[in-house]
């Protein structure tokens, strides 16, 4: 009776544990998960090394800036393990390479990760661009980089 019992207390405990990460579970795990809790638009859905996802990426922002009233496109992410900081440089190299004057900004005043992944010459960051003491740094002919912190 007791192993019984055992096994149902421990059966309903579990079952309820999976109840409750479910609904603390923050994010979405699915492109219509996400389409359907916050009534915007996927543009694409990316995977790591999927090059041709950032270039349908690229070329949906493209058409929505078109089509928009400005051309201004901002990505913001508070989850650190996303991958948002890599996804933006991959976007800004793509956009400056088809030729579109790109500013990438990196606000993160106390870790910016941006100096690891890409090249810019200079070490100036936000602050002194916002004070009007240095321009945005050049990472190519049509990218400007603003970085937050430095952090070697």
């Amino acid at each position: 009776l007791i192993a019984v019992l055992g096994i149902m207390l421990g059966g309903m405990v579990g079952i309820g544990l999976v109840f409750v990460r479910e609904i603390m579970r923050q994010g979405f795990l699915t492109a219509e998960e996400a389409k359907n809790k916050t009534g915007l638009p996927v543009l694409a859905e990316l995977a790591d090394d999927d090059e041709e996802g950032y270039r349908i990426l690229r070329t949906n922002l493209l058409y929505r800036i078109s089509q928009a009233e400005n051309n201004r496109v901002m990505i913001a992410d508070v989850a650190e393990p996303s991958g948002a900081t890599s996804t933006l440089v991959k976007l800004a190299k793509l956009f400056a390479g088809a030729g579109k004057k790109t500013l990438l900004v990196d606000a993160d005043l106390r870790n910016s990760k941006l100096y690891k992944l890409i090249d810019v010459t200079g070490n100036h960051g936000l602050a002194e661009v916002l004070s009007g003491n240095a321009q945005p740094l050049k990472g190519s002919e049509n990218l400007g980089v603003i970085i937050g912190s430095q952090t070697l």
